[in-house]
């Protein structure tokens, strides 16, 4: 287990289900994560990633401009900016490497987050695990469908050389 992590700018997480970390909204209106996109390409499945000092990262939902908050168990994306230290602390959590999958643990309540269905809520994120079990591995991936590259220059076969025939 690594408890150094650092990921990409953006980032995109997959569950255990195979499904992408989804922005929408679930329940009587209100914003909530569940996994259930199919594309990387979706812009509800982007987030943002902003590291502290303490190496304490929080995640900014592109589609609701706002960072994922701990709200008793649940994880939403409805923080703020603000100054206020407790509505900070809601909005860190600790990324943590474990073989070939993530756990995202939020400091809040310090459990690792997982995909549950409670409360008429569907493969929602929800942080309630002391330790990682199946439904807190989470893969990251680049929300990224193509590169460019420019500022190429091309000087042509006449210039090129052989190494090691």
């Amino acid at each position: 287990m690594s408890d150094h992590v650092v990921l990409p700018r953006y980032v995109a997480f997959k569950g255990d289900n195979g499904k992408y970390l989804s922005a929408c909204e679930v329940m009587e209106d209100s914003p909530y994560l569940q996994f259930s996109s199919d594309d990387v390409a979706d812009p509800s499945v982007m987030y943002t990633t902003y590291y502290n000092d303490d190496g304490t990262v929080r995640l900014r939902s592109k589609s609701y401009d706002r960072f994922l908050r701990f709200d008793t168990n649940w994880i939403i994306p409805d923080g703020e900016d603000g100054d206020d230290e407790e509505s900070y602390k809601d909005t860190l959590f600790k990324v943590i490497k474990v073989g070939d999958y993530y756990g995202l643990k939020s400091m809040a309540n310090k459990h690792f987050c997982r995909r549950l269905t409670l409360d008429s809520k569907t493969s929602c994120l929800n942080a309630a695990e002391s330790h990682i079990t199946e439904e807190d591995k989470l893969w990251v991936a680049e929300p990224v469908l193509s590169r460019e590259i420019y500022n190429v220059v091309y000087h042509g076969i006449e210039k090129a050389r052989v190494y090691d025939n």
